[in-house]
């Protein structure tokens, strides 16, 4: 709880500006004590788009009061999803939330071309992992949405999560591609994606960071682990954000951290012009509130695009 305390008082210096939430469904408990904590302690507002009957029952359980938020009575999954990426569009909002609502309806609507909320990049998820007893956080990508991705797509993957880092005050953060092994090796795919990674870095076509890897999690954690196995690696012993190679690597390790580990989890998706919040039936208050300030932390959507054409790298690549 205190490595919580820290990481919101660190939010609220960082002068975020007054931030509008839209929420999607807020039918849950959980998930308006997130927001009116957030109103609290982050000073945001929220609209509370879903149904209003089912919003009054969890405001009467939660002991909420609404009269410090807008609530706009929509009912059903897809008009509520519809309503409440329209205010984001029109520019009402500034962050979305998913309360009881399925992602991908929610997801969908953010990509609709006609809501003008694309950026040309891969919408991506990156978890907020904080340890228990330590003054300092791990982002960790992509957990939650792209399953196996290429190349091409670690690689806006890695710029998603490298804005995330900037906007909570990190200006170069050390990137760890995970793998099994520490060396390329041409039977495990992963490996050579690491080593392009870590070149399209060091040539300019990624910025903001230093992108290293093949890396076991050992050497990537472990300074002592990466010294008796004579790694001289910038990023070992060093990272600040783990690039898992596939969701059940990025999503096994978080939980496991969460569930074994006792770290706080959270995060959001990124790669649209505003960060959407996804989070789990299963999250704590504080974690849905670490997710929205993750959210509220930096403006997103523009930064990390890439001018050149996607067809000439891949071909470089």
């Amino acid at each position: 709880m205190a490595n919580i305390a820290r990481f919101l008082a660190q939010i609220s210096k960082r002068n975020i500006g007054l931030k509008r939430v839209v929420v999607a469904a807020p039918h849950d408990v959980a998930t308006l004590l997130a927001i009116d904590l957030a109103r609290q302690e982050l000073n945001i507002e929220a609209i509370l788009v879903g149904d209003r009957k089912r919003i009054l029952v969890a405001a009467e359980m939660s002991g909420v009061n609404l009269e410090h938020y807008e609530v706009l009575s929509v009912v059903g999954d897809l008009p509520i999803a519809e309503s409440s990426v329209r205010l984001i569009s029109e520019g009402k909002g500034h962050v979305l939330m998913k309360g009881l609502i399925d992602t991908s309806v929610l997801l969908k609507q953010v990509l609709k071309k006609e809501h003008g909320l694309r950026t040309g990049s891969l919408l991506s998820h990156t978890a907020l992992l904080l340890p228990p007893n330590e003054d300092h956080y791990y982002l960790l990508t992509d957990a939650g949405m792209n399953i196996s991705p290429s190349l091409l797509e670690k690689k806006k993957i890695i710029e998603n999560s490298v804005q995330m880092a900037h906007a909570l005050g990190n200006p170069k953060p050390n990137v760890a591609m995970l793998c099994a092994k520490e060396k390329v090796y041409e039977k495990m795919p992963a490996t050579l994606d690491a080593e392009a990674l870590k070149k399209l870095c060091a040539e300019g076509e990624i910025e903001g960071c230093i992108v290293s890897g093949p890396l076991q999690l050992d050497l990537a954690i472990s300074r002592e682990s990466a010294s008796m196995k004579e790694c001289d690696d910038p990023v070992a012993g060093n990272v600040d954000i783990f690039v898992a190679p596939t969701i059940e690597v990025g999503n096994v390790f978080g939980k496991a951290l969460k569930y074994m580990g006792g770290y706080a989890y959270a995060g959001v998706v990124l790669g649209a012009k505003i960060p959407v919040v996804v989070v789990s039936r299963s999250d704590s208050e504080q974690e849905k509130l670490l997710s929205i300030a993750m959210a509220c932390a930096g403006d997103f959507g523009s930064a990390n695009q890439n001018t050149k054409a996607e067809s000439e790298l891949e071909g470089a690549l």
